[in-house]
């Protein structure tokens, strides 16, 4: 978690991980910016599960048909 100061100084610190804390910042005057740094990384990441996976679904179902279709 990333805060800047006034004076233009930037403070890094652990995440709480509470449920109040955008609330509770807001709520105290300060503004509040997210942004996701992985976003696009994790977006890549997951399509290339999902067509694997795929991938794998209809290779085993057109081999388990094949076999099938020559017994």
């Amino acid at each position: 978690m990333q805060f800047k100061l006034k004076d233009g100084t930037v403070l890094t610190t652990e995440n709480p991980r509470t449920l109040t804390l955008k609330e509770n910042l807001l709520i105290n005057g300060v503004k509040v910016y997210e942004k996701s740094i992985n976003s696009s990384l994790e977006t890549i990441i997951l399509a290339t599960i999902v067509v694997s996976l795929i991938s794998a679904f209809l290779y085993l179902t057109t081999k388990i048909q094949k076999v099938k279709g020559s017994l």
